[in-house]
């Protein structure tokens, strides 16, 4: 092969490369593990600070789920993709789902947007999973009547 073939091949792999990062290309799934989980419930995310007063989120209770079970597995099931991009922050006053694991973890999710809680080391990171808008909300109004699919 000739180089000038072969720096255009690489040329072309580098363009698409580039092109692709910045999308939710990626499809993967979201896995729980529900044996793993303590709690779920359904949240809405407003602005609170701590007691520095720096910006953190505040979550307000709407209601708990009890068949936590059965929640996580249509959970695992909604289509998601990984943003490739950099993390969306969670909107203020929207609808998420909290998962509070046994082990002191904590998971904020929306459809396009995640915070997520590490307790062994106080790691707190946005998270890169878009699930399908229309099946998230579904499975949040299951719980939740307050919530409008658009």
């Amino acid at each position: 092969m000739s180089s000038t073939i072969r720096n255009k091949s690489l040329l072309v792999l580098i363009v698409v490369s580039v092109l692709c990062s910045g999308c939710a290309l990626f499809t993967q799934k979201f896995h729980c593990n529900s044996s793993d989980v303590e709690a779920v419930s359904i949240v809405e995310v407003n602005e609170g600070r701590d007691e520095n007063g720096n910006f953190e989120y505040q979550e307000n209770l709407l209601c708990e789920v009890t068949d936590i079970s059965a929640f996580i597995t249509t959970l695992n099931s909604i289509e998601c993709r990984i943003n490739g991009g950099d993390p969306v922050s969670i909107e203020l006053g929207s609808i998420a789902i909290k998962i509070t694991y046994k082990n002191g973890d904590r998971d904020l999710l929306t459809h396009n947007a995640q915070r997520l809680y590490r307790k062994d080391t106080g790691y707190d990171s946005a998270g890169y999973w878009w699930f399908d808008q229309e099946q998230f909300e579904a499975l949040i109004s299951k719980y939740y009547d307050g919530i409008h699919i658009s």
